[in-house]
């Protein structure tokens, strides 16, 4: 299995795409699997973390499990899957060992279409890095190693490529209202965020809102967008901090996890005959490893650092800016993507990825 896609080394400079992916096959190593963390007592680190950071309030809800694909060496639809999302009809899953992009049907799981395969031809790809939808329905795969976003149809059908010429590497998308995208990226002295027209043209650049982040190197502000359904893109950072709204015209302050703790520091180590320098985060601890929204709450899906890592499920109101509660989740996850009350659970059984989708339904509270 392949982790999380947004811990990498990286560096802050423009690099080839073969040397990066060096480097990234070096960060990964070893963090393929997902465990329950010791039960409380065995680790005092944890405690002391949790009571410095305070309690989770908790709802009591009912998960209903609708359906779930994979988990046996004969359903080999899922082999390495790496990137999960959903909308109200399908649920979209990116399989790096097979470069495609699988479209599992939101109410009964079966396959309704499948599009790609490894290369670099009209029809593939090669270890895309985001899966979006747009505002249209359609879907835009940020393509890096390719050297581009890829839109793809409702019915599974390339329709268009957009080059990325002027983006170093691009980690995640969000579709604005004006047929404008913005773009996070690895690897570049610009800001983190751009902004392109629908050719690829960078309009405008930006830094996350948090001002100390200007000087911090990009590879510890990965993270990644999800779109609202009011067109409002949400930027979640990774490894740590929080989360911040951008409205279609900025990013609004930003808002901290209920877990939150600081950014990772870097390390740099010059190259070596002229190449380009290497960098490394100290402590690759993720904090979202998924999230996703109605019009009005954020659902973020938590690993972090306390002994409940990888059952969490933090949610905070959009437009107030604030902690609500948490969900703990039916499975211990590896992604999650939420379409509505509906969840999906990206996760492993006997060595086997598992993808299910569950209803949320909250309990009413007692009389």
């Amino acid at each position: 299995m392949k982790p999380s896609s947004h811990t990498r080394v990286t560096v802050p400079t423009c690099i080839p795409a073969p040397l990066l992916l060096a480097a990234l096959a070096a960060a990964v190593l070893g963090a393929c699997s997902v465990e329950r963390k010791p039960s409380p007592g065995a680790s005092a680190g944890a405690q002391a973390f949790e009571e410095k950071i305070g309690k989770r309030r908790f709802r009591e809800v009912e998960w209903k499990v609708l359906w779930e694909r994979g988990g046996t060496d004969s359903d080999t639809v899922l082999l390495m899957p790496s990137e999960l999302t959903a909308d109200g009809h399908h649920a979209y899953v990116y399989d790096m060992a097979a470069d495609r992009l699988v479209a599992f049907r939101a109410a009964d799981g079966s396959v309704a279409w499948t599009v790609g395969r490894e290369g670099s031809g009209p029809e593939e790809f090669r270890k895309v890095e985001d899966v979006a939808v747009r505002p249209a329905g359609d879907l835009l795969l940020a393509d890096p190693n390719n050297n581009r976003l890829t839109t793809v149809s409702k019915d599974g059908k390339v329709s268009g490529h957009t080059p990325l010429d002027a983006v170093p590497y691009a980690t995640s998308t969000c579709s604005l209202a004006n047929g404008q995208v913005l773009v996070s990226t690895l690897g570049s002295l610009t800001g983190p965020i751009l902004r392109l027209s629908p050719e690829g043209k960078v309009t405008a650049e930006s830094y996350l809102p948090w001002p100390d982040l200007e000087e911090t190197p990009a590879i510890a502000q990965q993270g990644f967008f999800v779109r609202t359904p009011d067109d409002r893109c949400v930027y979640v950072l990774s490894l740590g901090r929080g989360y911040a709204v951008h409205d279609g015209t900025s990013f609004r302050p930003p808002v901290a996890f209920v877990e939150s703790f600081d950014l990772p520091t870097v390390q740099l180590t010059p190259g070596e005959g002229g190449a380009p320098p290497s960098a490394r985060i100290n402590d690759n601890t993720e904090a979202a490893v998924g999230a996703g929204a109605d019009g009005e709450t954020l659902a973020v899906a938590f690993w972090g650092k306390t002994k409940d890592k990888g059952e969490l499920i933090d949610v905070y109101s959009l437009d107030r800016g604030e902690y609500l509660h948490s969900y703990r989740a039916p499975t211990v996850f590896k992604r999650m993507a939420r379409a509505g009350s509906t969840f999906f659970f990206e996760t492993q059984r006997n060595g086997y990825p598992v993808l299910f989708a569950a209803e949320l339904r909250e309990k009413a509270p007692a009389r």
